[in-house]
């Protein structure tokens, strides 16, 4: 398939600390970008009802749940009474969260850490009013980013997801996890994906060897193709 690079909405990271001029307006704009990114989940999962059976779409309320839950709202909220602005308030939070995650032995676990990271940059979209990207997928799309999210994959419009890499991640990830019930093949964990040079590229991504093949010769092509077909015969 073809390369379509994709990378995070916002930058959490670079939220400075700043005062609020007014605690009742940032709270109202925290909750509202809340509510918005909680209707952007709930129109994913709608548009996957055909594709994917109801457990696998389960992953995008356990989203929700996460989004929504007392914790990440509550937490923000008191950051933002304490004196700091809505954006300053959700970065403090989610690095809390993070943190959190990111101690605990267990692989699935720990992996939580990202779609807490993923969810905080698209709350932070939209309290920035940024606009939502579209990007063009081509008929056979391969996603490839340095960490590739489930709402990411979700966005791929359905019938055209041919593949999944990423320089971060696991199998037991959500990701991964959405992957698997689409049929589509995932290779992720790879160290020094050159993404930023990749977008447009055509590519193999061999989901049983853990391979990502660039600009394939003719020979590699007939092979893998000869491969897949046996594949969806079986």
């Amino acid at each position: 398939g073809q390369v379509v690079v994709v990378y995070p909405p916002a930058d959490l990271d670079a939220v400075p600390d700043r005062p609020a001029k007014d605690l009742a307006a940032e709270e109202l704009a925290f909750r509202i970008a809340v509510d918005q990114v909680a209707d952007d989940l709930a129109h994913l999962s709608a548009q996957l009802e055909q594709s994917l059976p109801p457990e696998e779409r389960a992953l995008f309320d356990a989203l929700c749940l996460m989004l929504q839950s007392d914790t990440l709202i509550e937490g923000t909220i008191k950051h933002i009474r304490a004196g700091n602005w809505a954006h300053g308030a959700l970065r403090q939070t989610i690095d809390e969260h993070v943190a959190i995650f990111d101690a605990m032995e267990d692989e699935y676990f720990r992996e939580r850490a990202s779609d807490i990271r993923d969810l905080g940059r698209r709350v932070l979209t939209r309290l920035q009013n940024s606009q939502v990207l579209i990007l063009d997928y081509p008929e056979r799309t391969i996603l490839v980013g340095e960490e590739v999210s489930a709402i990411q994959l979700a966005e791929v419009p359905a019938g055209r997801l041919a593949g999944l890499v990423a320089a971060t991640g696991a199998g037991s990830s959500h990701v991964a996890i959405l992957a698997r019930g689409m049929g589509v093949p995932a290779v992720m964990g790879i160290a020094d994906l050159p993404a930023g040079q990749m977008h447009g590229l055509e590519v193999i991504v061999d989901g049983y060897r853990g391979r990502v093949h660039l600009a394939p010769s003719a020979a590699l092509r007939e092979e893998y193709q000869r491969v897949a077909e046996a594949d969806q015969a079986l």
